[in-house]
């Protein structure tokens, strides 16, 4: 008994693709009924090409926390994490942007990321944190820096959980629960309810960009 569709592999596929392609290109001529049928099957069996590359296709990502919230970056984006004890204040700059920080000879800005996505402030003994504890806590703070070719900057965390490897056929794309910016750079969720963001986005977005 033949495999399903479903089942077959992409070499499978490809080769199943060639058959009905030669015949459309035999010298009989077939009618307008078996024509349809070829085309049919074609379609089917390039929309099975397409599945079967997009199954092995995986997303490396850094796994982090934000107010008691899992949330992650794609891997190919992030430059380096590290732990700093001070961060320069800017004054007139927006509520997300902390200030900046020279890391290795470089200055770079430094973004609240928690403010950005308008996080809700975590509770602790019974009582919510106010900004000024958060700005406390800062002391030694863990920053993330995200790298492209036109720009860069440093992103707070509160802690690191580390590298994996995501299948992307695992990455939701809808999440009705954001609003405002968590859905202006909502990438995916997993399925462990990881909030993916859209890191190419957070660096082309010129609001985040401190003096230059």
């Amino acid at each position: 008994m033949s495999k399903p569709e479903s089942d077959k592999s992409l070499p499978e596929l490809l080769e199943k693709l060639a058959e009905l392609n030669a015949g459309l290109t035999e010298e009989k001529i077939p009618g307008p009924e078996q024509l349809r049928k070829i085309l049919r099957q074609r379609a089917q069996t390039f929309k099975e090409m397409e599945v079967a590359e997009e199954v092995g296709k995986t997303l490396d990502i850094l796994e982090f926390s934000l107010r008691n919230e899992r949330f992650a970056l794609p891997l190919p984006w992030v430059g380096e994490v590290c732990r700093v004890a001070e961060i320069t204040e800017i004054p007139g700059t927006p509520g997300f942007v902390k200030g900046v920080v020279n890391l290795r000879r470089k200055i770079y800005s430094v973004v609240d990321l928690a403010a950005l996505l308008a996080l809700p402030l975590p509770e602790t003994a019974g009582s919510v944190k106010t900004e000024q504890t958060l700005a406390q806590d800062a002391e030694g703070c863990l920053l993330l820096t995200l790298i492209a070719d036109e720009m860069e900057f440093a992103v707070m965390i509160d802690r690191l959980y580390g590298v994996s490897t995501l299948p992307l056929r695992q990455l939701q794309g809808t999440l009705p629960t954001l609003s405002g910016a968590q859905a202006e750079y909502f990438l995916g969720v997993t399925l462990d309810h990881v909030v993916v963001l859209d890191a190419e986005k957070l660096l082309r977005d010129k609001k985040l960009i401190v003096g230059g």
